[in-house]
C-alpha cells in the first residue's frame, strides 16, 4: 500500500486514544508540500506529518460535542505518552505494510529498542486500557499486539533498568484479570461481552501474560490468584468460564508442564507444582464440568481437554479418575467417530484417556474401574463398527486418521493391560471384543504404522497365551479364529505384500 494508505492506519489511532492532542510540532514539521519541508523528510513522512497536524487541528476544537463527551468519558494521556504511541503506530504500519523488504531489519530493531524501554510496559497497559473495536488489521491493532507483547516480555524477563518487579506485576494482573474489580479487567470485560471482543492473537497473548504473572508471584505475592482462575473456569457465564478455563489450561502446562515457556529454579518449579497438586480436586471437577458443555465453540471443551492432558502427564490424578469423568470422555471419542468431521475433542479425549491407562491412574476401586473400561471400550468398537458398515468398510478421506489412530492405540492399551483379566468373566462377550478388534484394527488402509498398531494387541494376547497354565477357552478360541482369518489377508504377502516389505525393513527388533 502506498504512503495514502499509511496516513489513513495512522490517522485510525487517533480516534481510538480519545484524549487531547500532542504538544504543538515546529512548523517545519507540519510541511504542507514537499518543497515547504525540511529537507531530512521524505514524501512519506510529510504525509504522516499531515495527518498528525490534521489530528491535531481536529482535537484542538472544543465545539465538537461528541469531542467533548469522548474526552469527559477517558481520562487525558499525557502529550508525550500519546506521542510515543503515535510513533509505534508510525513504525508497525511501515513495518507489516512497507512494500521495502529492504527496510524491516532497521524497523525491527528501532521496534526492539521501543520494546527495551524501560517504562514500555507502562506506555503498553495504558494504551490496552480503553474499549476499541478491533478488527485483526491496521495501526489500532498493530499498536495493540505489540503491547500485548511488550507485557509479556515485561513479565517474562524485565527490560531496561526498570524490572517488573511486584508492584509492576500487581499492576498488570489488576489491568487484565481482577475480579474485585468492577469491570473484571480487560481480559474478563471482553469474554463477558463489556467491550469488544479482542482479536484472537492479542487475547492469547494476554492471558500468556497473566499466566506468567501468577507464575512470578503466586502464592507470595497473590495468594487467591490460583482459586479466582478455577472460580471463574466454574462460572455460570459461559464466556468467563471459557476464559477461565484458557488460562487455567495454560497455566497447567506452564506451572507443572516440562514444555512451559521459560524454566524457573527447581525450587520454585515444586512449589508452583505442589500448589496445584493441592487444587486438583477443583481442578478435576471443573474440566470434567466443561466437558459436558458445548458452548462458545467449543472452546471450554478444548480447553478442558488440554488441562487434563498436562496434569495426567504427571499429577496424581488417581482418586479423581471418577466414572462420570471416563463415561464423558468416551462419550466425546464416540461422537466423534459418528461426525462426518471431528468437531468434539474426540482425538485429545482418546489421548487423555489412554494416558491414564499407561500411567496407571487406578481409582480405589480398581475391580470397578477395569469393568467400566472394559463396557466402554467394547461399545466404542461397536460404533467404530457401525460407522463402518455405512461408509462401505472405510472411514472415508474426510475423516481424521488422528482420531482413528488415537482410538486404536487406546484399545490397544486396554487390551495389553487388562484384557486377561475380562477373559475371566463369565458374562463380557469376548469373543465380540476380539473380533471388533480385528475389524477395526485392521480396516485402515494397509501401512508399515497401521500394521504395527493393529498387530499390538494381538502380540500382547498370543504372549498371555503363551505363558498361562490355562487360557480361559473363549480367549484362545476368538485369537485363533481372528488370526486365522487375517493370515489370508492382512498378513499374506500376496495381499499386503507392500507394506509388509515396508514393515521387515523398517522394524529393528525381533
Amino acid at each position: 500500500r502506498g504512503a495514502h494508505s499509511k496516513v489513513h492506519k495512522v490517522r485510525d489511532v487517533a480516534p481510538a486514544l480519545k484524549v487531547p492532542a500532542p504538544r504543538a510540532l515546529p512548523p517545519h514539521e507540519y510541511a504542507t508540500s514537499a518543497h515547504e519541508a525540511d529537507s531530512r523528510y521524505s514524501s512519506e513522512q510529510i504525509q504522516l506529518l499531515r495527518a498528525l497536524r490534521a489530528r491535531s487541528a481536529s482535537a484542538s476544537s472544543r465545539a465538537h460535542p461528541r469531542r467533548r463527551a469522548a474526552a469527559q468519558d477517558s481520562p487525558a494521556m499525557d502529550p508525550a505518552l500519546q506521542q510515543r504511541l503515535e510513533s509505534w503506530a508510525a513504525l508497525l504500519v511501515e513495518f507489516y505494510e512497507g512494500k521495502d523488504p529492504a527496510a524491516k531489519a532497521a524497523l525491527n530493531e528501532r521496534l526492539g529498542d521501543e520494546r527495551s524501554r524501560a517504562a514500555a510496559w507502562r506506555d503498553a497497559l495504558c494504551w490496552l486500557g480503553p474499549a476499541r473495536d478491533l478488527d485483526g488489521a491496521g495501526a489500532a491493532y498493530y499498536v495493540s499486539y505489540f503491547s500485548a507483547s511488550v507485557l509479556e516480555e515485561a513479565v517474562r524477563v524485565g527490560f531496561g533498568s526498570e524490572q517488573l518487579g511486584r508492584e509492576g506485576r500487581a499492576a498488570v494482573r489488576a489491568a487484565l484479570f481482577d475480579p474485585s474489580a468492577a469491570d473484571g479487567g480487560l481480559l474478563v470485560a471482553a469474554a463477558t461481552g463489556r467491550r469488544p471482543k479482542l482479536p484472537a492473537a492479542v487475547a492469547t497473548r494476554l492471558r500468556k501474560v497473566y499466566v506468567d504473572v501468577g507464575k512470578a508471584s503466586w502464592p507470595a505475592e497473590l495468594p487467591h490468584y490460583f482459586d479466582e482462575v478455577c472460580r471463574a473456569a466454574a462460572a455460570p457465564d459461559a464466556g468467563l468460564r471459557t476464559l477461565g478455563l484458557e488460562i487455567l489450561s495454560l497455566a497447567a502446562e506452564e506451572f507443572c508442564g516440562a514444555g512451559g515457556s521459560h524454566r524457573v529454579p527447581v525450587s520454585r518449579g515444586r512449589e508452583l507444582s505442589e500448589g496445584v497438586a493441592r487444587r486438583l480436586p477443583d481442578v478435576a471437577a471443573v474440566c470434567c464440568g466443561a466437558l459436558k458443555q458445548d458452548d462458545d465453540a467449543g472452546r471450554a471443551r478444548d480447553a478442558a481437554l488440554r488441562c487434563l492432558g498436562t496434569l495426567v502427564a504427571w499429577a496424581p490424578l488417581a482418586r479423581h479418575v471418577t466414572k462420570d469423568l471416563v463415561d464423558t470422555l468416551f462419550d466425546l471419542v464416540d461422537a466423534d467417530l459418528r461426525a462426518d468431521e471431528p468437531r468434539f475433542g474426540g482425538l485429545e479425549a482418546a489421548r487423555v484417556l489412554d494416558a491414564i491407562l499407561l500411567k496407571k491412574l487406578v481409582p480405589p476401586d480398581f475391580a470397578g474401574f477395569v469393568e467400566l473400561l472394559a463396557a466402554r471400550v467394547l461399545t466404542t468398537l461397536r460404533v467404530l463398527a457401525e460407522v463402518l458398515d455405512a461408509r462401505g468398510g472405510d472411514l472415508g478421506d474426510d475423516h481424521d486418521p488422528d482420531v482413528f489412530a488415537a482410538v486404536a492405540e487406546l484399545v490397544a492399551t486396554f487390551v495389553d493391560q487388562h484384557v486377561p483379566r475380562i477373559a475371566a468373566a463369565r458374562d463380557f462377550p469376548v469373543a465380540e471384543l476380539l473380533s471388533l478388534l480385528a475389524r477395526a484394527l485392521f480396516s485402515g488402509a494397509a501401512n508399515a504404522r497401521a500394521l504395527r498398531r493393529g498387530l499390538r494387541p494381538w502380540d500382547a494376547l498370543v504372549g498371555h497365551l503363551a505363558e498361562a497354565d490355562a487360557a480361559p477357552a473363549p480367549l484362545a478360541q476368538g485369537v485363533a479364529s481372528v488370526l486365522g482369518t487375517f493370515l489370508s489377508d492382512r498378513l499374506l504377502y500376496a495381499t499386503n505384500g507392500d507394506a509388509l516389505r515396508d514393515l521387515a525393513a523398517g522394524d529393528d527388533d525381533d
